[in-house]
């Protein structure tokens, strides 16, 4: 693809898992969406896997040929892994301690941020492909939180934080919020029904 396929798979997996999200969100309506629930979550969990997957082989693939460098890439792995792993087992056990309906509320607001961190990756993806128009920042906020930081690389892993987001970005960010805040409302007064 000339150079941007990489960019544009990608981008295609972060809105194929946004997709997956609405259609899981929808779906907790009621049991009878019990299966389409259950594709939409293991769907997420294919095209997240596949993503990362894909960027953790090219990764590491770069630092094999560089036998000085891979053993400390290989420790860096396994600490960001335990990271990852330690952060997940956190936010399980946080859900599963609270009440459902707060338990049910904590869990679609981090899906909220999820879904919209994947539309702002994928929207930064289809910028860097020039399949969408480059546009100048609106603002620069890496001086409060820099990208590089340890906070600003976990923010971007959870919400997709960008420290110079273009109206583009902001635009589709908001809008796949709002979307999915629309989603969770009509969701949560089914529920409550």
């Amino acid at each position: 693809m000339e150079g941007v396929g990489q960019e544009v798979v990608n981008a295609s997996l972060h809105l194929l898992i946004y997709g997956f999200i609405v259609i899981l969100v929808f779906s907790m309506k009621d049991r009878a969406y019990y299966r389409c629930m259950v594709l939409a979550m293991a769907s997420c969990v294919a095209m997240a896997t596949i993503r990362e997957g894909s960027e953790i082989v090219i990764y590491v693939g770069g630092f094999i040929s560089s036998p000085e460098l891979f053993v400390s890439v290989s420790i860096g792995s396994i600490i960001g892994a335990g990271i990852g792993i330690s952060i997940g087992v956190f936010f399980y056990y946080l859900i599963t301690s609270m009440s459902l309906n707060h338990g049910l509320r904590f869990g679609l607001l981090l899906l909220i941020l999820i879904a919209g961190g994947m539309i702002l990756q994928a929207t930064q993806l289809l910028i860097q492909a020039d399949l969408i128009i480059s546009q100048p920042p609106l603002w620069d906020s890496s001086s409060l939180i820099s990208e590089r930081s340890l906070i600003g690389q976990l923010l971007y892993a959870l919400i997709g934080y960008e420290s110079t987001p273009s109206l583009i970005q902001v635009f589709c960010y908001i809008a796949s919020l709002f979307l999915m805040i629309f989603m969770i409302i009509k969701t949560l007064r089914y529920i409550k029904k």
